[in-house]
């Protein structure tokens, strides 16, 4: 497997998204601000970021196909395949980046070039799958279907590594928690009871929220 044009459409998010409703919350977007989605893939994210908080969202992405994609569905955002260390320095209010940390084969090297973009007190909102997921980690053997394994996935974090990632890339952490805990065919019986259970340092996904120390 590669990241090509299938893996972008297989992985692409409707607006309604239940992590994007989740990065929106801990992110809030404000009108005018600029944020840069890194890893933005087909493009949904920066549209929902344009159209219903008009902020000026751009997005990178090393997949041209999809950014093709991106371009053609939503032309009046910006979208493009660039280096972070090509990019001016201080422009960006905030960066996001959903389901992308795990893929990077230098994560570190990749927030210390993100901390540059940053505006002084600028913020970063990420989403990973987490290690510590053991009850989807049994929902996935009753299934036969786990989504936290990928190829593409160079490595997997838990609550403390990703903690740890950030503070030495020399940000401040405001936050960082698990979501949702993942007990099996809950979801399908009441989705709010299974997002909203406490998941600890277990859920299936971590969010982190963290800003520009200066």
């Amino acid at each position: 497997m590669e990241y090509d044009y299938r893996y972008a459409i297989l992985h692409l998010k409707d607006y309604d998204n239940w992590e994007f409703r989740e990065i929106i919350t801990i992110l809030s977007p404000k009108k005018g601000e600029r944020i840069l989605d890194v890893g933005c893939g087909t493009g949904e994210f920066c549209y929902l970021l344009e159209k219903k908080y008009e902020a000026v969202p751009e997005g990178i992405d090393i997949n041209e196909k999809a950014l093709k994609i991106a371009s053609s569905n939503y032309p009046d955002i910006s979208f493009k395949n660039i280096k972070l260390k090509d990019m001016d320095k201080d422009i960006y209010d905030a960066v996001t980046m959903i389901e992308v940390v795990e893929h990077l084969p230098k994560p570190l090297n990749t927030l210390r070039s993100i901390k540059r973009l940053l505006k002084k007190e600028g913020r970063i909102v990420v989403s990973t799958p987490n290690r510590w997921a053991f009850l989807h980690k049994i929902k996935s053997a009753i299934t036969g279907y786990d989504y936290l394994y990928d190829p593409l996935h160079i490595q997997l974090f838990n609550h403390k590594s990703l903690l740890s990632l950030f503070l030495k890339a020399g940000f401040n952490v405001d936050k960082v928690y698990t979501k949702p805990l993942g007990i099996p065919f809950i979801r399908h019986i009441n989705e709010s009871l299974y997002f909203n259970i406490k998941s600890g340092r277990f859920g299936v996904h971590i969010f982190l929220k963290a800003h520009r120390r200066t």
